[in-house]
């Protein structure tokens, strides 16, 4: 696969031609085919971590199966797949236990 030295766009081989059909670049193919690259484009791939803190959490009265405390925070996270419901994820605020329930 090649990109286009103009403009970056995936080049298009057309019989003996070789086109651009964004910038609209043009080469016969043998001159393309022993031609150098002009560009080097790198791609790579953006991780971004989320820690457990940087998601909002809410709180609701729910009972503590640890501790019997009646207030835990929650958050919902897609962990299955899309056709499926939430996952919830509790912690208790006062003795920090965590569960989870799938909807």
């Amino acid at each position: 696969m090649r990109f286009c030295d103009q403009c970056g766009t995936l080049l298009e081989y057309t019989g003996d031609r070789v086109i651009c059909r964004k910038c609209e670049w043009e080469q016969s193919y043998r001159e393309f085919r022993h031609a150098e690259p002009k560009k080097l484009i790198v791609f790579e791939e953006e991780k971004i971590e989320r820690k457990e803190e940087d998601r909002a959490k809410a709180i609701i009265e729910e009972m503590c199966p640890v501790c019997q405390h009646n207030r835990m925070s929650f958050t919902t996270m897609q962990l299955r797949s899309a056709d499926e419901g939430q996952t919830i994820l509790y912690e208790c605020l006062k003795c920090g236990h965590r569960y989870s329930v799938n909807n």
